[in-house]
């Protein structure tokens, strides 16, 4: 008995899902809009909870302009000032990602959030009114 033939062009799937379906996103981040996560915030220093009506207004303003600007705007943008950070006088939590690189957002004239950026989000650390995670001229103890 002959076999039948299949003339159907064969397609590129793993069962019924196609591959381009299951590919890893390979998206260049920095074109993505950033987004804020709280997923790390630090219970021990620098707490939100410090933080007065006023501040508390600015962060919403800057919450806002993260969420509607690209990364590669965020970067240059000269309100947010975003910052790599190499060193910390504050001990880091010891949940953080050990490749986390750290850098700063600013919110106001003396407000800060410290974080690191995993794609298109930035995990927010510390929220630091007045400048203990990284003081000026201070010696810093946490190389990162």
């Amino acid at each position: 008995m002959a076999k039948k033939r299949n003339n159907k062009k064969k397609r590129n799937t793993i069962g019924r899902i196609s591959n381009n379906a299951v590919k890893l996103r390979t998206e260049d981040w920095d074109k993505q809009n950033g987004r804020v996560a709280f997923y790390y915030a630090c219970e021990k220093n620098c707490q939100l909870s410090d933080w007065h009506n006023t501040e508390l207004k600015e962060l919403i303003r800057c919450f806002k302009k993260i969420e509607n600007l690209t990364w590669n705007d965020i970067k240059t943008h000269n309100g947010l000032n975003y910052e790599p950070i190499s060193s910390l006088a504050i001990e880091p939590p010891a949940n953080i990602p050990p490749d986390a690189s750290f850098s700063s957002l600013r919110v106001s004239k003396e407000s800060r959030l410290y974080g690191f950026r995993l794609e298109d989000t930035f995990y927010i650390v510390w929220f630091d009114k007045n400048h203990i995670v990284c003081p000026k001229g201070k010696t810093k103890h946490y190389k990162i």
